[in-house]
């Protein structure tokens, strides 16, 4: 897997590349975990090139979404291919962590969300 970090403004994201497996789940972790104790609360996770997520992969997913979410900040989803989509929607996850279509629509959302919470 290949993680790519980019900035739309006070928003970090992440893009995916590969498989999410229990091999690398934990690079995915650290990355994640990084960000939040450098004070990152905004996070976009774009899935449109992975391929592939183990359970492991959700866990972590799962968790990020968890820390954010008590440090008043959030993780959103974006470009989940159908392969993907159907374990998330299998999973129930997507009835907790907000998705989008694309990037934009997600940077769009979290900006609104933060502009609220001031």
């Amino acid at each position: 897997m290949q993680i790519h970090k980019d900035q739309i403004d006070s928003i970090r994201l992440l893009s995916l590349i590969g498989k999410v497996d229990d091999e690398n789940a934990a690079v995915l972790q650290d990355h994640l975990q990084q960000d939040i104790q450098a004070g990152v609360r905004l996070v976009i996770l774009d899935l449109r090139q992975v391929d592939y997520i183990s359970s492991s992969g959700l866990g972590v997913i799962s968790a990020k979404y968890i820390s954010l979410d008590v440090r008043e900040g959030c993780l959103v989803l974006a470009h989940l291919n159908p392969k993907i989509k159907r374990i998330f929607t299998l999973t129930k996850i997507l009835q907790v962590i907000p998705h989008f279509d694309s990037v934009a629509d997600a940077a769009g959302y979290l900006k609104a969300l933060s502009r609220q919470q001031v």
